[in-house]
């Protein structure tokens, strides 16, 4: 680990933690978007989780403002990078940024004001808005996912509530459930906020847009089947951990959804991806055993269709993958 600062003596009131893994193109809008807030008193740790494009280059020109550092490790996943810039952390309260996404200008402001202002609050969430595919631009978290309050773990298990991964944390809330899980490379955000909810930690929300979340076409929340994959073994924890009858029966409740859509995927790649027929047909009978797309009248019709012609099944997917 390497580290490039310019460190004042008093400690902030925020630390604003970035992980970056290959987005060189996309990151100094992100600190664009830290650098210009209303409320200045942050610093910013970059996290550079061992990329093989010039990270360096894009932060360089930000660390002639003291409150930016870049710290430099071995890939290990975006976890283990917010899990090192928590530790590099000066402030009581951290914020969450993704290194390809932005802050709107009032962020740090109006989510430090509900923390300071109720001590009870352990962390603040807030609505974002998509940009960067044209299928998305425009399009509110809220819009998809339901944002209220009072934030609870029942209430986030049935789906009534939602949390943003761009939020603001007190950090001895997060030392209290051991952080970030790095042996997740996906779902750690949902795992943490599982994990707090289920500690007795207190959420809120800020119900206006303050982060504009980019979506691209290759990044890791484009890949489906492993997502729901890892979404599912999340699920997996809270019932081991949980003593709660009610808790646990949501639990696997989410826990079989998740398994389900990520085997339906992983049969779609196996058939759009794989090498041969058999490829194809294999695939076509995981999506089938997966029983996701059951009592789907459209869907029952097309596994009939692609079981007699294989040849249809690769251009009826790709048009399901791009959404059409």
């Amino acid at each position: 680990m390497s580290v490039r600062q310019n460190t004042t003596s008093l400690p902030p009131k925020v630390s604003v933690i970035i992980p970056a893994y290959n987005i060189a193109q996309f990151l100094p809008a992100a600190l664009h978007s830290v650098q210009r807030q209303t409320m200045g008193d942050f610093e910013a740790l970059i996290i550079d989780d061992g990329s093989t494009d010039d990270i360096s280059a894009g932060v360089t020109p930000f660390l002639a403002d003291s409150r930016f550092r870049l710290i430099t490790k071995p890939n290990g996943g975006v976890s283990s990078a917010r899990n090192l810039g928590l530790a590099q952390a000066r402030a009581s309260i951290v914020s969450m940024l993704d290194g390809d996404d932005l802050y709107r200008n009032t962020y740090l402001e109006r989510m430090l004001a509900r923390l300071t202002a109720e001590p009870a609050v352990d962390f603040v969430t807030c609505d974002a808005v998509s940009f960067g595919l044209a299928a998305n631009n425009g399009e509110r978290f809220s819009d998809r996912y339901p944002q209220g309050e009072p934030i609870t773990l029942e209430r986030y298990l049935r789906r009534e509530v939602a949390v943003i991964s761009s939020s603001m944390v007190r950090k001895a809330a997060l030392e209290n459930i051991g952080s970030y899980d790095e042996a997740l490379r996906e779902a750690e955000d949902l795992d943490l906020w599982l994990r707090l909810l289920s500690s007795g930690a207190v959420g809120g929300l800020i119900a206006d847009i303050l982060v504009e979340y980019r979506r691209r076409p290759h990044s890791l929340s484009q890949s489906t089947a492993r997502l729901m994959h890892s979404t599912a073994a999340t699920y997996a924890k809270v019932i081991a951990a949980s003593n709660d009858a009610g808790v646990t029966a949501l639990a696997h409740a989410r826990r079989n959804i998740a398994q389900s859509h990520g085997d339906f995927e992983a049969g779609v790649d196996l058939a759009l991806f794989g090498q041969d027929n058999a490829s194809i047909q294999q695939g076509i009978k995981l999506m089938r055993q997966s029983r996701f797309k059951s009592g789907n009248a459209k869907w029952s019709a097309a596994f009939i269709a692609f079981s007699c012609l294989p040849v249809l099944a690769r251009p009826a997917l790709a048009r399901y993958r791009r959404g059409n």
